[in-house]
């Protein structure tokens, strides 16, 4: 009997430490945050920009590369940490047009931009291959290395498309009937919404959101699989 007690105690006293280890591990962050971090499973290791934010040459300093738009897949190339002090190595995958090779899209012809990169930054794509559109112009497959905060992602696509919807159905209706999304294209979408994020007063990471929800809803947007 003193055996089990003891051994009862023990037990206890494990858990306790457990949960107390745990509470201050996640302290600061909200349930959202917490829960659409967690992996989904060991071998998916796709994830989304919750918003606009910046994507560094390096684990530390100031060296901005390049600025990633909101619900971008990026690849955990590092563990996920979600403190905002940390930073993840993440890749991104998408297609430049030859000509202006400092923007990446999400397809080849589909302009749904992923990533802007700076100027003397463009020598950190990684070419894949070259495949011309129907148009005869020149793309090329890339892949870009960088790091980003690690509380600045989500596995969960729909939690950035729930708020960009949101921001669309509440600000964009008080001056018109609200547009389906597939009423344009995906390349269609951003010089329509131009003017109507001006009228709706739209901050730029509002119009940001958006633009990407109503592209990647768009008319024959070859990702729908991707979103809900």
């Amino acid at each position: 009997m003193e055996f089990l007690k003891k051994r009862s105690i023990k037990s206890f006293l494990i858990f306790t430490l457990t949960m107390v280890i745990a509470t201050i591990m996640t302290a600061g962050y909200s349930k959202a945050e917490i829960s659409y971090q967690k992996v989904k499973s060991k071998t998916s290791m796709i994830y989304y920009t919750t918003q606009t934010i910046p994507l560094y040459k390096s684990i530390k300093g100031k060296d901005i590369i390049g600025f990633l738009t909101p619900a971008t897949p990026v690849t955990l190339l590092s563990p996920l940490n979600i403190s905002k002090k940390n930073r993840i190595k993440i890749s991104v995958n998408g297609w430049s047009f030859k000509e202006a090779p400092s923007v990446v899209y999400y397809a080849l012809g589909e302009r749904i931009i992923l990533l802007r990169l700076s100027q003397n930054a463009i020598s950190n794509r990684i070419v894949l291959k070259e495949k011309k559109d129907s148009y005869g112009n020149t793309w090329e497959q890339v892949k870009v290395t960088g790091w980003i905060k690690g509380n600045s992602i989500t596995n969960n696509i729909s939690y950035v498309m729930d708020k960009a919807r949101k921001i669309y159905e509440a600000r964009c209706s008080a001056c018109h009937a609200l547009r389906p999304p597939k009423m344009f294209t995906a390349n269609q979408w951003p010089s329509v919404l131009e003017t109507m994020a001006k009228n709706a007063a739209l901050n730029p990471e509002q119009k940001a959101l958006v633009v990407k929800y109503m592209q990647m809803h768009a008319k024959g947007f070859v990702g729908r699989n991707v979103v809900k």
